[in-house]
């Protein structure tokens, strides 16, 4: 709740304290219902967190990537993400329902594409990035691993690594999402505001 009164009479009622005479009021308002949004999410969401980052994601512990992904959010307009499975990442969705995959690799895993890659003979440049952690690859037609069926374009399949460092290094790249992994339309942050404005007139 946000308001206008004395801080003694608060008794935790109030969360912010904004003045209304202000000049720049409102756009203090903005941000303090985003920073009490994130706080919100933040609670609810430690239990959940905890389990996750003692299994598969490993980043939502770090703050170097937590950093990362608010930068990755403000250059590329990025309004919501979600946790991806496999490979593990985080979808991201721009305003216009774009989907964007940040796909997060660590050392072990990257070891264990590499030995998918080995066993398949897989060409050896491929072979070479993964060892030297040069390439992260998003092999999004073969079940997120390496197969005989894309040695012929498995570099279309590969990024350059990206490194964030904090408790360790994590090795990621920005991968356009394959219209064939939704299915069903997404309902954009554009269009939810487009309806909402035409249901007030």
């Amino acid at each position: 709740m946000l308001g206008q009164f004395s801080v003694s009479r608060n008794r935790g009622l109030i969360d912010r304290f904004i003045k209304k005479s202000d000049h720049d009021a409102l756009d203090r308002l903005e941000l303090e219902i985003r920073s009490l949004q994130n706080e919100f999410f933040h609670a609810q969401s430690l239990t959940l967190k905890d389990l996750l980052t003692r299994h598969s994601y490993t980043f939502l512990s770090d703050p170097a990537m937590e950093t990362l992904v608010e930068q990755l959010c403000g250059r590329h307009g990025f309004v919501e993400y979600y946790l991806f499975p496999n490979p593990t990442g985080i979808l991201f969705f721009d305003m216009h329902g774009k989907a964007t995959l940040m796909v997060i690799e660590t050392e072990a895993s990257l070891m264990s594409q590499l030995e998918v890659g080995q066993d398949y003979g897989a060409p050896l440049e491929l072979l070479a990035g993964l060892r030297e952690l040069r390439l992260v690859p998003f092999f999004s037609d073969s079940g997120g691993m390496y197969t005989d069926t894309i040695r012929h374009d498995w570099i279309s399949y590969c990024l350059p690594a990206q490194i964030c460092s904090g408790i360790q290094d994590y090795h990621w790249a920005l991968f356009d999402f394959p219209a064939h992994y939704l299915h069903q339309p997404f309902y954009s942050l554009a269009e939810f505001v487009r309806d909402q404005s035409a249901d007030l007139k």
